[in-house]
């Protein structure tokens, strides 16, 4: 059975909308949104109207940072899963909302590699765009991603790595600075490094 996204489907009418199948939470001055790549995200569908309700009942000024959590990135450098229905289903509706709302960060996984995007919209660098961070690479059998375009990245990619396993933390300073670390396991087993990034919250109300 075929979603209308295109994507395979074990649910009556291939859509999961139920229980968990997207919802939200709040933690300190973050709202985390979790959303379904593979469910119908079209404009009118259920997860888009439920989206535009969450987005619109957030203040900024008591919950300044918004995230939001998808399998599938719409964002990708990488060379697997560029024409999948459900992302070009899912970016077609969604972004809009992302770029309106101003999210901060959009996590993805689906690729088995490392990447965080600059702030980007509608395939541009623009300040009014989320970013986006692929973290893909906990570990699996069939081993760490490849390059869309090996020679250069994409102009709105921050940074990019499939040389190594590993994972993320996100540390909340205060309403306007946030701190990502991406930590190697290679890195982790030889140095303990990590590779730190500044967050701003450009989308600070006063």
């Amino acid at each position: 059975m075929l979603t209308d996204a295109g994507c395979p489907s074990v649910f009556v009418d291939g859509r999961y909308d139920w229980g968990n199948s997207y919802f939200s939470t709040t933690y300190g001055p973050a709202k985390i949104i979790f959303m379904n790549s593979y469910t119908a995200s079209h404009v009118g569908s259920n997860q888009y109207q439920w989206m535009e309700s969450e987005l619109r009942s957030i203040d900024r000024r008591t919950t300044p940072w918004l995230f939001v959590v998808v399998h599938c990135p719409i964002y990708n450098t990488f060379e697997n899963h560029h024409d999948e229905a459900q992302t070009i289903e899912f970016k077609e509706a969604m972004e809009p909302l992302f770029v309106k709302h101003h999210v901060n960060i959009v996590f993805s996984g689906h690729e088995h590699a490392y990447m965080m995007s600059r702030n980007v919209a509608f395939g541009s660098l623009n300040v009014d765009g989320p970013q986006y961070i692929i973290i893909g690479d906990g570990g699996n059998r069939e081993g760490l991603g490849h390059y869309f375009n090996p020679d250069i990245a994409e102009g709105w990619v921050l940074k990019r790595d499939i040389t190594s396993f590993g994972f993320g933390a996100l540390s909340i300073k205060n309403s306007t600075h946030a701190e990502w670390n991406w930590i190697p396991n290679d890195d982790v087993l030889t140095t303990g490094v990590s590779h730190n990034e500044v967050v701003l919250n450009r989308f600070l109300v006063a």
